[in-house]
């Protein structure tokens, strides 16, 4: 899958991997950025929520 000669085209199985694996790293990379968010929050206030909600989008990952 990922080594092919030149001039080959992707199987049905491989196209359907690849949009499987997409999906996946386009709902997970807003989830990461988001925890990022909350831990630089976390350094700037001292608010118990902030901390909570990082410690729980913290543990997810």
């Amino acid at each position: 899958m990922l080594m092919r000669g030149f001039g080959a085209t992707a199987q049905p199985d491989e196209k359907h991997a690849l949009v499987v694996i997409a999906r996946c790293v386009a709902f997970l990379t807003p989830i990461f950025g988001l925890t990022w968010g909350f831990g630089i929050g976390t350094m700037v206030s001292q608010d118990l929520g902030i901390h909570v909600v990082f410690a729980l989008l913290n543990s997810l990952q």
